[in-house]
């Protein structure tokens, strides 16, 4: 995978439907190795998404959200972040209920609510690391665990995340917010218990029971049968 495909499933895992999914990317662990360029474009690229009240335009990335309290809760969270020494390499703002698409890079896991908390708007939140071990340690730093995804050429490495990453479902070379009305989708940890989904959604809302009927004549020990 490229960085620029790795930019795109970014965009679209963080600002699809302006981030109001559960499944949304909205925490970015990127190597340090392609960190400068990636942000770089990320931040480029977010800064031109198109966002309108007009959702039958096909230019438009996404819309607003869904009320005032919504919306006062996804500033709430950036500003937090900011005065807690987190850059905000764009967005930042908004209008109304339109919220421009906002990228903020971290130093440490401790720099805000964006990385602790669902925001669940048009924000995502990226952290530098130098290890897939640190990669794995950071994707693994929270209460929840619905989804996840790995963008990477290395076969072994993305092996090793599905293993180790403590989520519901873990998708490669995608975005996170992947669904199938066949696939077991559902969480760990506070992300939720069980799964939906095809055979699993009926596995889980059915209870077994065992009923036995003796049909011909069972073999009764001798010690019972002469009695």
């Amino acid at each position: 995978i490229t960085v620029d495909k790795a930019v795109q499933q970014a965009l679209m895992g963080s600002f699809y439907h302006s981030g109001q999914i559960c499944m949304a990317s909205s925490r970015l662990i990127v190597h340090r190795g392609v960190a400068e360029e990636f942000l770089k474009k990320l931040a480029e690229r977010a800064d031109k998404l198109k966002v309108s009240n007009d959702l039958l335009d096909d230019s438009v990335a996404y819309g607003p959200i869904a009320n005032s309290r919504a919306f006062d809760k996804v500033h709430t969270h950036v500003e937090a972040a900011r005065a807690a020494g987190a850059q905000v390499l764009c967005g930042g703002t908004g209008t109304g209920l339109l919220y421009r698409p906002t990228v903020a890079l971290l130093g440490d896991r401790e720099q805000g609510v964006l990385w602790r908390e669902e925001t669940f708007g048009p924000v995502t939140v990226a952290l530098v690391v130098d290890s897939l071990d640190e990669a794995i340690a950071a994707a693994n730093d929270t209460d929840y665990g619905l989804s996840a995804a790995v963008l990477t050429n290395d076969v072994q490495s993305a092996f090793r995340c599905v293993r180790e990453i403590k989520a519901g479902s873990v998708h490669v070379g995608m975005h996170s917010f992947q669904s199938d009305a066949m696939a077991p989708v559902g969480g760990v940890k506070m992300s939720g218990v069980g799964k939906t989904g095809g055979k699993y959604c009926m596995e889980h809302f059915t209870e077994l029971k065992w009923a036995a009927i003796e049909i011909g004549e069972a073999p009764v020990p001798s010690a019972f049968a002469n009695l």
